[in-house]
């Protein structure tokens, strides 16, 4: 300290304050020394500092790209479902599966295919495979599917003139298109005046078995008769064989004064209605009138011995 300076009085006396350190030479090359305090500039060709430094080897700049997580699962289920839709679609009454599964597996055939396209997944064949197989299962389900709605929802009609063309009578026979025939018989007096018994016979003459999912309308001069006024009487048989004959028996209320009656009937819903017209039993159990007395006797006696 010379002295034109003075004393730092924090400090004490005889103790010198440390030296500063000189600042850092620049290798061979360098542009100059650095000035007191700054960052000196970093060697051309030597790895970044970072707060990595001393802690082994640098990490790589800049960073390689992250591989994406290949999404393949889509492709394979496209596959998986293409392949199980051409395995039913053949079938006839499993034709609407095929059909679904063909459908699902076009669907994800397109989006695994795109996801391919895209890098994030690595099964395109996988993908477009399922795709195809898909499409051509949809394609055969939806012909077969077509041809069983067509099928099922087809309604045989009346082949006879008898029940179509006119109204029927008791006793014709109403033949259907398949060949299963109905007749019906003469209407029968219930159980009392106001209810009559109605018999179908039903002629199975067709190949296969006949359900009766049956139904039965009356009309009294063109009004139907409210349902609960038709009954079908239990214990008729459910299906009938090939060959075989089932006579089923519907109960019928009527209004007072009828006298005719127009009857609509069909064996189950995939049949068309066969049309009658039948006359009511001129007289019904408790429509015939008392017996009259005999002259020769008190009421309520006979003659006969």
């Amino acid at each position: 300290m010379t002295t034109d300076q003075q004393p730092d009085p924090s400090r004490l006396s005889g103790v010198e304050p440390p030296a500063t350190p000189p600042p850092p030479s620049l290798p061979a090359g360098g542009r100059g020394t650095p000035l007191p305090g700054s960052v000196p500039a970093w060697p051309a060709g030597a790895p970044a500092p970072g707060p990595w430094a001393g802690y082994g080897a640098p990490l790589p700049w800049p960073p390689p790209p992250v591989p994406l997580r290949q999404r393949n699962g889509t492709g394979v289920a496209a596959l998986v479902l293409g392949v199980l839709g051409a395995s039913v679609c053949w079938t006839y009454f499993l034709s609407p599966l095929g059909l679904a599964l063909g459908a699902l597996a076009v669907a994800f055939g397109l989006i695994g295919s795109g996801r391919a396209k895209r890098g994030a997944a690595s099964n395109r064949p996988v993908a477009l495979g399922g795709l195809w197989t898909g499409a051509g299962a949809a394609l055969v389900g939806a012909v077969l599917t077509t041809l069983l709605l067509v099928d099922v929802l087809r309604v045989t009609e009346v082949d006879s003139a008898a029940g179509s063309d006119y109204l029927a009578e008791p006793g014709d026979e109403v033949v259907f298109a398949d060949g299963l025939v109905v007749t019906l018989a003469r209407p029968r007096p219930g159980g009392t005046a106001h209810e009559v018994l109605l018999t179908v016979t039903v002629d199975n003459r067709t190949d296969g078995f006949v359900t009766l999912d049956d139904e039965l309308r009356a009309l009294d001069d063109g009004e139907m008769l409210p349902r609960d006024y038709v009954a079908r009487v239990p214990g008729a048989a459910g299906e009938v064989a090939p060959g075989e004959v089932a006579e089923v028996e519907y109960r019928v209320s009527l209004d007072p004064g009828m006298t005719a009656l127009a009857v609509d009937y069909r064996p189950a819903d995939a049949y068309a209605w066969g049309y009658w017209f039948v006359f009511l039993p001129a007289e019904r159990e408790s429509e015939r009138p008392p017996a009259e007395p005999d002259d020769e006797g008190p009421p309520g006696t006979s003659l006969d011995v």
